[in-house]
């Protein structure tokens, strides 16, 4: 079973015709990414991850759950799988009362297990679906740290503040850790060019060789990925 949780209070309504949901609350009404379309791609993603490796097609269940303060509504009266949390215990007594036997053999089991811990990956937390960001809402160059101007410039291999003169040849690794923290590990050169408002895609590549950052991939469209 597949569990998207949102920790979102207000009033919800989960849009169905137009997948969006919208939480009114006391500053006013916001526009949120549509939950039920979240756990259901989730879903034929673990499906087509079964497929690939050549495990049994398992049922899959998803469900949203919701805090237990809100109140929910929805255009869709056939929508079940929207609940609030109080209530996971039941949807999962009601699943498993659902079935007769186990769905997957001990030994099935095992390859499962052991596929999931090789691929498993660390989990990125969405800052932007969360809080409702996107891009133009952050600084993208380097900022100083002592005197917090922005932006730093790239000259001769050195990080230099026009504002009180402080450098350093390694400043762009805060920027890019907040770029980890706010889009996740993979990188290409644009994208650090255009983070670290860069022009040059040879300073990109020279600064990301330097980070001997994993990466797959060739020319122009290697992907590296990093481990902050």
């Amino acid at each position: 079973m597949i569990v998207e949780v949102k920790n979102i209070g207000g009033e919800l309504f989960y849009n169905q015709r137009f997948n969006y949901m919208t939480r009114k609350w006391t500053d006013g009404e916001h526009t949120f990414s549509d939950p039920v379309l979240q756990v259901r791609r989730h879903r034929r993603q673990l499906q087509h991850w079964l497929s690939i490796k050549n495990l049994p097609d398992l049922p899959i269940y998803c469900l949203v759950s919701n805090s237990p303060e809100t109140s929910i509504d929805t255009d869709d009266p056939d929508l079940n799988i929207v609940i609030r949390t109080d209530a996971l215990p039941e949807k999962i007594e009601q699943v498993e009362a659902s079935h007769a036997g186990p769905s997957i053999d001990p030994t099935s089991l095992d390859r499962l297990t052991k596929n999931l811990l090789d691929d498993h990956t660390e989990n990125h937390y969405d800052y932007l679906d969360k809080f409702s960001l996107n891009s133009k809402d952050f600084n993208k160059e380097v900022i100083c740290p002592t005197c917090q101007h922005v932006p730093m410039r790239r000259i001769y291999g050195t990080w230099q503040c026009q504002n009180c003169g402080y450098k350093n040849a390694e400043a762009h690794l805060a920027a890019l850790r907040d770029y980890y923290f706010l889009y996740g590990s993979s990188i290409t050169n644009k994208k650090m060019r255009d983070f670290l408002m860069l022009d040059s895609p040879d300073i990109a590549n020279r600064i990301l060789s330097n980070m001997n950052l994993s990466s797959s991939g060739k020319n122009k469209g290697r992907v590296y990925f990093l481990n902050f």
